[in-house]
């Protein structure tokens, strides 16, 4: 749990900061990436809520895979959706031709962040391959989500610091737009993985393994540190 309030509270701190730049410098790229990244701690939070329920009158067995499965394809579809979104702020980015104008205070504050979100998504990618569950497959992928936006930001500070030519602003659309069209391809096969899944699980066509319906809360919890 105290890693779970630790990530959040990462998060919750960095969306701050970027509400603040959002102040000095540029209000529609810096509120885009604030409202992407309160987001995803929301679906996060969202994630470890359904997984972390038990006692009495919690599910279990079937009805807790079932439950798993609905929150994985929901998770997937969320990211679709913001991650469209954040193309716009992208597209709106590489349109105008202007930096933020970043000083090289900024420049190190985001990298810090993103260095930090990549060693995180390093770390629960290989945690979450070590066992075939659904709570850590999703806060893997959100981690995965948080680190890609994370270096695409980073880059364009950097670009908006230190100068930009009509080879790095090529740099920094083709940069922007693949890491849009990554995350949505992430959350596509979440959302239909999902689907599929519960529709196997209605039909008795997957088995409900007894070691998937325990200890993935503190795994959750892990997980969400990235």
């Amino acid at each position: 749990m105290i890693t779970a309030v630790f990530s959040l509270a990462i998060n919750l701190g960095y969306s701050v900061f970027l509400i603040v730049m959002a102040a000095l410098y540029d209000p529609v790229w810096y509120v885009s990436l604030a409202a992407y990244y309160v987001l995803l701690g929301a679906i996060r939070a969202f994630v470890i809520r359904r997984d972390g329920r038990r006692g009495k009158g919690a599910p279990e067995g079937v009805e807790l895979q079932k439950r798993r499965l609905k929150t994985y394809g929901i998770c997937g579809a969320f990211l679709v959706a913001w991650s469209a979104a954040m193309s716009v702020a992208v597209a709106q980015m590489v349109v105008s031709g202007r930096g933020s104008g970043n000083p090289e205070w900024v420049v190190i504050a985001i990298a810090a962040y993103t260095f930090y979100k990549a060693i995180s998504a390093i770390a629960n990618f290989v945690k979450a391959k070590k066992r075939d569950d659904l709570t850590a497959k999703a806060l893997r992928v959100i981690g995965l989500s948080d680190a890609l936006v994370s270096v695409m930001s980073l880059e364009n500070a950097m670009l908006s610091a230190f100068g930009e030519g009509d080879e790095l602003f090529v740099l920094k659309a083709v940069t922007g737009f693949a890491v849009c069209a990554l995350t949505v391809a992430l959350g596509a096969v979440m959302s239909v993985s999902g689907y599929t899944g519960y529709k196997k699980l209605l039909r008795g066509e997957v088995a409900v393994e007894e070691s998937e319906n325990e200890g993935s809360s503190e795994d959750g919890e892990d997980g969400s540190e990235g």
